[in-house]
């Protein structure tokens, strides 16, 4: 054999172990996009479950919290009663001083 066909030879070699490491790694990669998708997918439902859930669990608060006695409430009330107290004073120093 001669030094151009030895050549050409190793060429087709080295060529054909290139070709089978680039249609290897375009696999891997295929199948790490496949891989990929059905991860997300997964998480998506996750997600639309997680998002339901805290849609209930908010109604569920809303719900709870409405009848109970707000610090708003609390703090219009205590003013009231406060006004109310003082117009009392006012009126027994008026009733007492004369």
């Amino acid at each position: 054999m001669s030094d151009t066909q030895r050549q050409s030879l190793a060429e087709r070699h080295i060529q054909t172990f290139v070709g089978f490491v680039i249609v290897g790694v375009v696999g891997w990669v295929g199948f790490s996009v496949s891989d990929s998708r059905e991860a997300i997918a997964r998480m998506e439902a996750t997600i639309m479950s997680l998002q339901q859930q805290l849609s209930d669990m908010r109604l569920q608060v809303r719900e709870t919290t409405a009848d109970r006695y707000s610090q708003a409430s609390a703090d219009r009330d205590l003013a009231r009663v406060l006004k109310e107290v003082t117009e009392n004073r006012r009126r027994i120093e008026r009733i007492e001083g004369r």
